[in-house]
Parts: structure tokens; C-alpha cells; sequence
């Protein structure tokens, strides 16, 4: 059995109005590549450890800025459960992901960001 593929819709892509150097391209392409990489490990994750639950789609999603970063810089959190317990979390511009717990997965992918001030728990 080959390697899992993320949906067909994540393949296509429309042009990109507003993308006009090589090195903008080049970011969108990265981004792109770590977030495909982030749909197929989260679906290899949830097979393994939680085969329960759907791993088609999270069941809430959402985005913020970690303290002291730019905008456009965002985590990305996936709750895969109904609870909040288990979450993945990407921070794409970094090429970071993990899998797990919430306090687990900020500090896997935030490097102990959030152990730092400025940062509250929701």
C-alpha cells in the first residue's frame, strides 16, 4: 500500500493573482509543500492513535499569531476532537508540525514559545 494522499482538492491550485517575483513563488510553493506534508502525516497520525475519530476534517480550526512574530506568520491548529484533546498544529513558515495534546503540540511546534510571556491559554 503506497503512501496516503491528501483530497484531490488540495492538489489544485488556482493562479495566484498578486504573485509576481520567483522568490514569492518559490515561498508559496514551500508553504504549500509543508502543508501538503501536514494533511498526510495528521491522516497517518489518526489512523495510528485514534482510528475513531473521522480524519477527513478537524472538528474546529483556527489561527493566531505567536508573541513577537509578523502577521502572516500563523500557527495553525486542527482539534481532532469534539473535546479539544487532541490537536495537530503547523507553523508553516517554520516547516513545523506535531500531533497530540494542546500543551504538547504548541511546544513541539513553537519551540517552548509558550512558556514565554504574552502567550494565555484559551
Amino acid at each position: 500500500m503506497g503512501k496516503k494522499q491528501p483530497p484531490k482538492s488540495v492538489w489544485a491550485r488556482p493562479p495566484r493573482p498578486g504573485v509576481s517575483t520567483d522568490r514569492d513563488k518559490a515561498e508559496i510553493d514551500r508553504q504549500e509543500t509543508h502543508e501538503l506534508t501536514y494533511l498526510v502525516a495528521r491522516d497517518e497520525w489518526l489512523a495510528r492513535h485514534a482510528p475513531q475519530l473521522d480524519q477527513n476534517a478537524p472538528s474546529h480550526e483556527c489561527s493566531f499569531l505567536a508573541p513577537g512574530t509578523a502577521y502572516g506568520d500563523e500557527l495553525h491548529f486542527d482539534e481532532l476532537d469534539d473535546q479539544g484533546l487532541l490537536r495537530g498544529t503547523r507553523w508553516l513558515s517554520r516547516g513545523r508540525y506535531a500531533f497530540g495534546t494542546p500543551d504538547e503540540v504548541i511546544t513541539a511546534v513553537a519551540g517552548g514559545r509558550s512558556k514565554r510571556p504574552g502567550w494565555r491559554r484559551s
